[in-house]
């Protein structure tokens, strides 16, 4: 009885044996040399389509507010929240995937906002932190309260200049609340920071 069961194990294996090969020599036949090709084409084309498309990075802003990146390559960005109810705007300089903050040495950053209102322009202070070790000319939070910002919920302009090491970002658009992460040309100028 032992070796008519051992017999019927065999032929079960043997069985799916050569079932599992009739299936893997039926899966790998095309119908005809023609139709390989045309499907390496397609392929090809759009693998190319693809690749021709411009590349955008788009990254999610940490505080929630409206994301900015300073150049074409997303080299480093800035985040504006603004409090429509106190006047409050912060600005956080983040690394080029909008995660980790940057410190600058600068104690000032300016701003020209166009409001619903009119034009003003305003100059965020660096903020000091007494837990992270950020003072002025090394923070990178920067903050005003202005009467001109409460109830606004909506603002576009140009941050003037910001300084990251050797890098200067000059005439960066600012929108508020959308940023301008998802534009493909920020018309930011990056030069070497003069001696």
């Amino acid at each position: 009885m032992t070796r008519k069961r051992q017999c019927g194990k065999w032929a079960g294996c043997a069985l799916c044996f050569t079932i599992s090969l009739m299936l893997i020599a039926g899966c790998g036949k095309s119908s005809s040399p023609e139709a390989d090709n045309a499907s390496k084409q397609e392929s090809a084309s759009a693998t190319t389509a693809e690749a021709s498309k411009p590349r955008i990075s788009t990254h999610t802003a940490p505080h929630e507010g409206a994301l900015t990146p300073l150049d074409n390559n997303h080299s480093a960005h800035v985040e504006l929240l603004a409090e429509d109810t106190s006047g409050v705007l912060t600005l956080f300089v983040l690394d080029k995937h909008a995660r980790d903050v940057i410190r600058v040495q600068q104690p000032q950053i300016s701003l020209q906002l166009r409001l619903a209102s009119g034009e003003t322009s305003l100059t965020l202070h660096a903020k000091e932190s007494f837990l992270s070790g950020e003072t002025p000319g090394d923070a990178s939070q920067f903050e005003i309260r202005s009467p001109d910002l409460v109830g606004i919920k909506k603002f576009s302009g140009v941050m003037d200049r910001l300084a990251i090491g050797d890098d200067i970002y000059e005439n960066i658009p600012l929108s508020y609340p959308d940023g301008t992460e998802s534009s493909y040309s920020v018309e930011a100028t990056s030069s070497p920071a003069p001696l």
